[in-house]
């Protein structure tokens, strides 16, 4: 298993070369009338980047927490999962060629208790709970694959994934969600001489170089993923003697919250002791709301910005080519006012020292299933900026979730769509002048450079090649409920010959309404 070495050296060289992407400013149009008060027009921009070449390969990784307390969420996203797939059959040009993969979120916890002994399942992908017996593939593999129409598998993919996806609920309660899909994908293993991540032998040609990832986690608990995987000194050993005065605490999952988490001002790690005092095990009403809360970067667990940067290096592109969502607690959840707040219950083993601490659900769902505040996920996913999406394990139907996560992979696959009420630059000149920015970036992928060039509008420079267009396109739909005004129009770029490999287009357009 990985260690600290690693992440720490590793992630600090593609560290150098990232930086976090500015969010879009808004804008405001002013125009002045003498005598009159100057009237503000709003208006924003929309930047988009959309890939020049056809490719319609992509790698999706589920990872399904199966640790207790999960089933209800597993079967919900078991029942969902059509939805996903019809959202991609039904993009324009049929399904993607597609591999999908699970894998869980037991990496052990070393000599642990409560199903944590050893390395668990070690990030290799799963073919279903022990009791699922599902159907081996035609090829082998550990995935799912339909590429061009020939697929691995026989009868529907949402059949054969709801028997490969229901792993149960017997896994390790200390969850290593990112570390899981990190050493599943081999992103923690880049071979020295070639330049390639390693997987497990397991999990062997799931991963293509020119394929678009997606990576989408359900989990209902915050990641505690450590530097040293299940050796980590904060996970309990059996008959340790931990307790309430122990450094972290009792030997609960409440000690990743401790290590991972900081909250208030001046930050600090949620409390272990019940602000009535150790010596009161009877008081189990009390509840301490804490605010501001972050991870916590002090190497306990691996910084989320760590696992970004390994996950990003799995692509020279990964603007582009990656995409991660997470059904999971949210945090802040704004929609149910839901803060970050810990309680105390009493000790599993009359701990004569006082009552347990314990995180208060940040949300719980019609069905009775619930989630923890998702403080590390949360952050890891907002790494990925407009390619990374959060929504809550508590709703009661995953339709919604897993409708969003497939529009985003369509959209990243194309059509090449702008949306909104676009600005005018010359409301003199009949017709819209988009005012539009168009930008080509070519990858060089022997060196890793990219190299930009400004594109011309064809209604500008006579229609010489290349210049670029905005077309009305069936492909690209209006969302329901836009305002009035909204179009959603097609970039066109109009080039001599093919695009080459490795091109990439941005647009920037003023908009007065943003969709």
């Amino acid at each position: 298993m990985t260690g600290r070495k690693w992440f720490v050296s590793r992630s600090w060289r593609f560290l150098r070369w990232g930086g976090l992407a500015a969010a879009l400013p808004a804008l405001w149009a002013c125009t002045t009338r003498s005598l009159e008060p100057p009237m503000l027009k709003p208006a924003r921009d929309v930047t988009t980047t959309f890939q020049e070449t056809v490719n319609r390969d992509i790698d999706i990784l589920f990872l399904v927490d199966n640790s207790s307390s999960m089933k209800l969420s597993q079967n919900n996203l078991l029942r969902n999962f059509p939805v996903f797939m019809d959202v991609l059959k039904g993009l324009p040009m049929g399904l993607p060629n597609v591999h999908i993969a699970v894998v869980s979120s037991d990496m052990g916890a070393g000599t642990g208790t409560g199903g944590c002994a050893g390395n668990g399942q070690s990030g290799l992908f799963q073919w279903g709970g022990p009791m699922a017996n599902c159907p081996a593939t035609t090829d082998g593999a550990r995935f799912l694959s339909n590429v061009n129409g020939n697929a691995n598998y026989t009868g529907d993919i949402s059949d054969v994934f709801s028997c490969v996806a229901a792993l149960g609920e017997t896994g390790c309660g200390f969850e290593q969600p990112l570390l899981s899909v990190t050493h599943a994908l081999g992103a923690d293993n880049f071979d020295k001489n070639t330049g390639k991540p390693q997987p497990p032998g397991e999990n062997q040609g799931f991963l293509r170089d020119g394929a678009y990832l997606a990576i989408i986690l359900i989990t209902n608990e915050d990641d505690c993923s450590t530097p040293n995987g299940a050796n980590s000194d904060i996970f309990p050993r059996q008959n340790d003697g931990s307790n309430l005065t122990s450094t972290l605490g009792p030997p609960t999952g409440y000690r990743c919250n401790v290590v991972g988490h900081l909250c208030g001002s001046p930050p600090a790690a949620p409390p272990i002791m019940s602000p009535n005092g150790v010596n009161d095990p009877g008081d189990l009403s009390t509840v301490v709301p804490l605010d501001n809360c972050v991870s916590n970067t002090d190497g306990r667990l691996v910084p989320t910005r760590d696992f970004a940067a390994v996950i990003k290096a799995l692509k020279p592109d990964p603007t582009n080519q990656i995409l991660v969502a997470a059904i999971a607690g949210l945090y802040p959840d704004r929609s149910r006012n839901a803060p970050y707040s810990v309680s105390w219950k009493r000790a599993v083993s009359g701990d004569p020292a006082g009552p347990w601490p314990e995180m208060v659900h940040s949300c719980v769902s019609t069905d009775t299933s619930f989630a923890d505040p998702g403080i590390r996920i949360g952050e890891w996913v907002k790494e990925f900026g407009r390619n990374g999406v959060l929504q809550s394990i508590c709703d009661s139907s995953f339709e919604p979730a897993m409708r969003r996560i497939a529009d985003e992979i369509g959209r990243v696959l194309g059509p090449k769509c702008v949306t909104g009420v676009f600005g005018d630059k010359d409301p003199g000149t009949p017709g819209t002048q988009y005012d539009c920015v168009v930008t080509d970036h070519l990858l060089d992928a022997a060196t890793g450079h990219t190299n930009d060039s400004t594109v011309p509008a064809c209604a500008e420079n006579g229609g010489a090649h290349p210049c670029w267009h905005l077309d009305a396109d069936n492909t690209c739909r209006v969302p329901a409920g836009a305002p009035a005004g909204t179009q959603s129009l097609k970039l066109i770029t109009d080039r001599d010959g093919m695009a080459p490999s490795g091109l990439s287009t941005t647009i920037n357009c003023s908009l007065t309404v943003q969709i």
